[in-house]
């Protein structure tokens, strides 16, 4: 449940855009995309973990941890953000993290994103 924590504060924070776009602001987006990552991971678990239960509410939290609801979510993840990179909770480990967060692709090999 710890990997479910603060999750509405970060939530909020991907759809509120800044009016300047710092190099801060994009350095606090990819730990957010990170932290999303670690959730979208955790739910597969907490659903498999629910299974059988008798309780109506744990068992309409289950229906919403159903894979479909956020496999989208997680494809679009996984075309950007390397797979082994994860959030961490210390600022030396989550800057590493952030260095090889991005996938290099065939856009930025040609020039194409600057």
């Amino acid at each position: 449940m710890a990997k479910f924590a603060h999750l509405t504060h970060t939530f909020l924070q991907l759809i509120v855009l800044p009016k300047n776009l710092t190099m801060e602001y994009m350095e606090q987006s990819i730990n957010k995309i990170l932290m999303l990552k670690q959730f979208l991971q955790a739910i597969n678990p907490l659903y498999e973990a629910l299974a059988g239960c008798r309780s109506e509410l744990l068992a309409q939290i289950r229906d919403h941890c159903r894979i479909e609801h956020f496999s989208p979510t997680m494809t679009l993840i996984q075309e950007v953000i390397n797979e082994d990179v994860t959030f961490q909770a210390k600022p030396l480990d989550l800057r590493n993290q952030r260095t090889y967060a991005v996938k290099v692709t065939d856009l930025f090999l040609h020039g194409k994103i600057y």
